[in-house]
């Protein structure tokens, strides 16, 4: 299955682009690094309380990225449907450039797909408002992104996600700019996950990303990003509660 999110991803990229001329190079893929950590701690009822914490190292862009996301919260009213709330602050720290922060608070909705196999098979879609400020010269830059993602975790363990165990993901997510209506980057991700214990698991996990910055520009093969994810349960039973993938 991860080869064929992969391989769906690619196939978004049109076969008649335009061919590069030896005046105009393809531009170069970046390579990107992410440590990330993904605390959950329990609410009263059908509540469960989140935040996010993010470092990202794009080497090829020479920019450093800090993510700090809190509060968030999601409701599960069932064991098939999420409701996802939060508050997402951005940090990007340009060597060349001008710095920007970015505020993006986010609603979405996470639906599982029902199975005997002991898999999470869901779609988690979200709309965030980015609101963008550039630091020299204080432009603010706000736009509507559309993010859809379509993703499994598959056990590999007869003994599915208890501790000790391991398990493989993948998903593909199309994201939408409203601005310019049009997708204009699509992820695919794959990775293996471990389960160290009732209160943390960890991911290690590979994105290929093709992007554009003109809607009317092919999508391209623009960035590797290379991810190590933490996911942490304050309370017993929470992360099996929410499975499948967080916000970023």
């Amino acid at each position: 299955m991860i080869r064929v999110a992969l391989a769906a991803c690619l196939m978004l990229v049109p076969a008649t682009a335009p061919a590069q001329t030896a005046t105009a190079p393809a531009p170069p893929v970046n390579n990107e690094y992410r440590l990330t950590a993904f605390p959950t701690h329990p609410l009263p009822g059908p509540f469960t309380g989140f935040g996010y914490l993010g470092y990202v190292n794009n080497t090829g862009k020479e920019v450093t990225t800090y993510y700090l996301g809190w509060p968030g919260v999601v409701y599960k009213p069932v064991k098939w449907l999420e409701g996802w709330g939060g508050l997402i602050y951005v940090w990007n720290d340009v060597t060349n450039g001008s710095n920007t922060h970015e505020l993006r608070p986010f609603v979405g909705a996470k639906i599982y797909i029902p199975n005997s196999v002991h898999m999470n098979l869901f779609s988690f879609t979200r709309v965030e408002w980015r609101n963008v400020t550039t630091d020299d010269t204080g432009e603010k830059n706000d736009r509507v992104r559309i993010r859809s993602r379509f993703g499994f975790e598959a056990p590999l363990s007869s003994r599915p996600w208890d501790i000790k165990t391991a398990y493989v993901l993948g998903d593909l997510e199309p994201m939408y700019e409203t601005n310019v209506h049009a997708i204009t980057t699509v992820r695919a991700r794959a990775g293996v996950g471990y389960v160290a214990n009732h209160h943390l698991r960890v991911e290690v996990i590979y994105h290929l990303q093709v992007s554009r910055k003109d809607p009317s520009d092919p999508l391209a093969y623009s960035d590797n990003i290379f991810r190590l994810n933490l996911k942490i349960g304050i309370k017993k039973g929470l992360l099996q509660r929410l499975s499948g993938a967080e916000p970023e």
